[in-house]
């Protein structure tokens, strides 16, 4: 499983629609610019650490919170990732 993938499991598990999982991801991504996860987003996450992946949570449930707020500010799911 990709990273890419794994985010889009995680977010749609939390309530999140896949076509707005791909804008959030896309976002994430883009605001990671120069940053070297930022081309390792199609990696397979095995054999990463899992502090990693963590770290990578993190962003992407702050990237859902803005997401959430410019687009959907009565969005159930908000409470979850804050």
């Amino acid at each position: 499983m990709t990273f890419n993938e794994y985010l889009t499991e995680y977010l749609r598990a939390r309530g999140i629609w896949p076509a707005e999982a791909e804008s959030i991801i896309a976002q994430y991504v883009e605001g990671m610019a120069g940053v070297s996860i930022q081309q390792r987003m199609n990696d397979d996450i095995e054999g990463y650490p899992d502090q990693l992946l963590s770290v990578v949570l993190v962003g992407i449930r702050r990237e859902v919170v803005v997401w959430i707020d410019a687009n959907k500010p009565k969005h159930f799911a908000r409470e979850i990732f804050v």
